[in-house]
C-alpha cells in the first residue's frame, strides 16, 4: 500500500455506481474466518474454559490484598467498638476466595431482593449458601475485598496517578488473557458498554440511550460472530495523552492495536467512523466499515445534502482508497468503507402495509454486512446480562471485578458450547461453581445456636404427606427446642439433638417425630404427653 495518511485524505472524491469495485489486494489474507480457542483439548471441563480467562494466580492475589486491607482497617480503628463485626475477622486464603466467588456466581442464578435472603432458612425458598459460608463471613469478605495495596496509590496531583489503581492488577491480567487464548475471527466490532453504578465517582457517565444509563463506561472490541470479548478498557475521562479515550480515533486504534496487519475488518457506528480513522486502519493493514456522520471532515462535500427519498437507489462516491454512500429507507444513512462490499442485495423487511407482513428492499451490501457484524459487543452484553451478579455494589472497583468474572464466564461458555451445542449458560455456570468448591479447603459454616430452623409458628405444608427422615445435628452442643413438645411459656422446655431432615424442624427422636408427621394437632398431643 503506497502513500501516507495525508495522501489518502487528500484524494478527490468522484461519483461512482453501485458496481464500482474497491481494490482490496492490500488487505492481508486472514487464515481462518472463525473465532477459535488456542490449545484447546478434547477433555476440557467448563472450569478449564473459565480459568483460561480468570487465571488461578488471581485468587491468591485477591486473598493477600484483602488480608492486607483488613489488617490496616483494624489497626487504624483501635480500639474496636464492642459490637464491631471486624472482631470476628480471620485471614482468608485462595480457597476461601474461590468459595466466595462461587457464591457470587450462584447469586446470579438465584436472584433475590436482598443479599441476606440467599441465607434464608425458610423451608421453601431457603438456599444452600449457609453450607458454604455464613452470611456474617460473606459480609466481612465483601467489605474487605481488595485487589491492591491502598498504601501504594499515588496522589491525584502526581503525574503517575492511576484512577484504576485499585483494580489495575486484576484488570490487566484478565484483559491480557483474551488474546493470549483466542484466535479472533476476521470480522470485529467496536462499541461501548455500561456497567451499572450510581455511587460517587468522578468518571461515572450518563448515557440516556443505553439500557444502563448511569455507570462506568467501557470501550470494547468483540468478535463479530460469537460475541467473545477480545479487549476492553475503562473510560476515565479526557486525557492529554489520548490513552483514556479522549478521541474516538484513539479509542479504536488502542483496541485493535495488537490485531493490526492481520487481515481483520472492523465494524463500528458513527460515533467512531471517520475518514481519518478508516485511512489509518488501511495503512495498518486493517479494513473498516461503519456508519458515519455526514459532517465529518474529508467526506464528499455534497454527501450531506444529496436529494434522496425512500426507495431511491444509494448514491456512491469513491476515491482510490475508500468508498462512501448515502441511502434512504426509513431514515437517511451514511456509510464509509475501505473494503470491497459495493452492490445491492434484495432482503425482506417487516411492514404493516402488506398482507404478507413483509416488503422487498434492495439494500446496499455494506448495510447488510454492517447489520450482520456490528452486534458483537451487544451479543456479549446479552450473554452476560441473563445471570450476572444482581446486587448493588457500593465500591466502584468491585463493579469492574464483577465484570471481569462475567467476561470469563461468557468467553468460557462461548468456546465450551462449541463442544456441546446443547449446553446452557445455567449448566455451564453450575459446573464452574462445583469446580470452584470441590478443589477448595475453605472452612464450612457451623450451625449457630437458634431455637428452630424456620419460624416457630410456620410448619411446612407437606409435613403430613411426604417421606421424612430423622437426622442428628453435626454440632453436639447445638440443641434447639423441640417443635412438638417444648413450651417455654409454661416452663416445660425440651431440647433435642435431632431434627427432620426433610422439613428442617427440630424434633425429639421418640414419639414427637411420629406425631408431628401424622397429626394436625401435634402440639396438643405432645404437650399433654409431656
Amino acid at each position: 500500500l503506497q502513500g501516507t495518511l495525508q495522501d489518502i485524505l487528500a484524494s478527490n472524491w468522484r461519483e461512482t455506481s453501485d458496481n464500482h469495485r474497491q481494490d482490496t489486494a492490500w488487505l492481508p489474507p486472514h487464515p481462518d474466518g472463525k473465532c477459535l480457542l488456542k490449545n484447546e483439548t478434547p477433555n476440557m471441563s467448563p472450569y478449564d474454559f473459565f480459568s483460561r480467562f480468570f487465571p488461578e494466580e488471581l485468587y491468591q492475589v485477591i486473598a493477600d490484598h484483602t488480608n492486607t486491607y483488613a489488617q490496616h482497617w483494624i489497626e487504624s480503628r483501635q480500639p474496636l467498638s464492642e459490637h464491631s463485626r471486624m472482631k470476628l475477622w480471620r485471614a482468608t486464603n485462595a480457597d476461601e476466595i474461590k468459595a466466595f466467588i462461587s457464591i457470587e456466581i450462584a447469586m446470579g442464578l438465584t436472584v433475590t431482593a436482598d443479599r441476606a435472603d440467599h441465607w434464608s432458612q425458610h423451608w421453601l425458598v431457603g438456599g444452600q449458601f449457609a453450607k458454604i459460608m455464613s452470611y456474617n463471613r460473606y459480609t466481612l469478605l465483601k467489605m474487605c475485598l481488595h485487589f491492591a495495596d491502598n498504601t501504594g496509590q499515588k496522589p491525584k496531583d502526581h503525574p503517575d496517578y492511576d484512577p484504576l489503581y485499585k483494580i489495575r492488577v486484576v484488570l490487566d491480567r484478565c484483559v491480557a488473557t483474551y488474546l493470549e487464548n483466542i484466535i479472533p475471527g476476521k470480522n470485529l466490532s467496536v462499541d461501548e458498554s455500561m456497567l451499572k453504578f450510581k455511587g460517587r465517582l468522578y468518571f461515572k457517565q450518563y448515557m440516556p440511550m443505553k439500557p444502563v444509563k448511569w455507570g462506568i463506561k467501557l470501550f470494547a472490541l468483540c468478535d463479530a460472530e460469537t460475541g467473545a470479548i477480545l479487549r476492553f478498557f475503562v473510560y476515565t475521562g479526557k486525557s492529554n495523552n489520548g490513552e483514556s479515550g479522549g478521541a474516538t480515533k484513539d479509542v479504536v486504534m488502542k483496541l485493535v492495536e495488537p490485531l493490526l496487519g492481520k487481515g481483520h475488518v472492523v465494524y463500528m457506528d458513527n460515533f467512531y467512523t471517520s475518514p481519518d480513522l478508516v485511512a489509518e486502519l488501511k495503512l495498518a493493514g486493517t479494513g473498516a466499515t461503519g456508519t458515519v456522520r455526514s459532517n465529518r471532515k474529508h467526506l464528499p462535500p455534497n454527501m450531506k445534502n444529496v436529494p434522496l427519498k425512500k426507495g431511491d437507489p444509494a448514491k456512491y462516491w469513491s476515491t482510490e482508497h475508500m468508498t462512501a454512500f448515502a441511502w434512504h429507507d426509513v431514515k437517511r444513512v451514511h456509510v464509509l468503507s475501505s473494503i470491497d462490499n459495493i452492490g445491492t442485495t434484495s432482503v425482506q423487511v417487516h411492514t404493516n402495509k402488506d398482507v404478507s407482513g413483509f416488503r422487498n428492499v434492495d439494500k446496499p451490501k455494506s448495510i447488510v454486512d454492517y447489520n450482520k457484524n456490528m452486534g458483537g459487543v451487544d451479543t456479549f452484553d446479552q450473554l452476560g446480562c441473563y445471570s450476572n451478579y444482581p446486587h448493588r455494589s457500593y465500591k466502584w472497583y468491585q463493579v469492574i471485578y464483577h465484570f471481569c468474572i462475567e467476561a470469563a464466564l461468557v468467553n468460557g461458555f462461548i468456546f465450551c458450547k462449541n463442544n456441546d451445542p446443547k449446553l446452557t449458560q445455567r449448566k455451564f455456570r453450575l459446573a464452574v461453581i462445583d469446580s470452584l468448591l470441590e478443589t477448595g479447603t475453605y472452612a464450612p459454616h457451623v450451625q449457630g445456636r437458634r431455637t428452630s430452623f424456620v419460624s416457630p409458628n410456620v410448619d411446612p405444608p407437606l409435613r403430613l404427606n411426604t417421606r421424612c427422615f430423622l437426622a442428628k445435628f453435626d454440632n453436639p452442643k447445638y440443641k434447639p427446642d423441640c417443635r412438638a413438645c417444648s413450651d417455654r411459656k409454661s416452663g416445660n422446655r425440651h431440647q433435642t439433638s435431632w431434627y427432620c431432615k426433610t422439613c428442617q424442624v427440630p424434633l425429639c427422636a421418640n414419639k414427637c417425630f411420629e406425631t408431628y408427621h401424622s397429626r394436625k394437632d401435634y402440639q396438643s398431643v405432645c404437650k399433654n404427653r409431656a
